[in-house]
């Protein structure tokens, strides 16, 4: 019976040992798949935007992976897709172009023509994009639209992806041994 127990304990060990490197080898996999789907859920411009406000947080002694993100909201401009022109309805330049907006989406696949926006220096020298309404003529800083932050994002996605995440540490957990 004591070389039972012995080998039933050595087996959990080596199970425990796995589980541990799992944890630690699988940190940027993971993060990987919820850039991804935070990415294809939301507007964002460009993916690396997503992938540099996600941390993560492993300790494999705990058996803790986290992935976090700070909660701070995101400028419209990164939802920016495109200008949009219109004719001028001036009569001294009736054939030019002018800026009437942009065209922008917060969630990915709902574009929407946001008029009267234009792209403006902050300042600290990032751009921002500004909102002014029909007639409005106020040369101060106009109010700046903001989109959702990228925590916000995670807490919405992390319910949807958690069951590939979890099949997928099962499965690496699972060659391992």
């Amino acid at each position: 019976m004591t070389q039972l127990s012995r080998q039933v304990r050595d087996i959990r060990k080596t199970a425990e040992i796995k589980l541990k490197e799992t944890i630690a080898g699988s940190g940027e996999q993971v993060k990987g798949v919820l850039v991804d789907a935070i990415y294809e859920r939301y507007g964002y411009s460009d993916r690396s935007y997503v992938d540099n406000r996600l941390k993560v947080n492993v300790q494999p002694s705990q058996l803790e992976l986290i992935v976090y993100a700070r909660h701070r909201v995101s400028s419209a401009i990164n939802f920016v897709q495109s200008p949009v022109y219109r004719q001028s309805v001036n009569p001294k330049t009736p054939n030019k172009l002018v800026l009437s907006g942009y065209m922008g989406a917060f969630i990915r696949g709902k574009t929407s023509h946001w008029k009267g926006a234009f792209i403006f220096q902050g300042k600290n020298n990032n751009e921002l994009l500004g909102y002014r309404d029909k007639g409005q003529t106020t040369r101060d800083i106009p109010s700046v639209p903001y989109g959702p932050s990228i925590a916000g994002s995670l807490a919405v996605v992390s319910d949807s992806v958690q069951p590939f995440v979890v099949q997928m540490l099962s499965k690496k957990l699972e060659r391992s041994i």
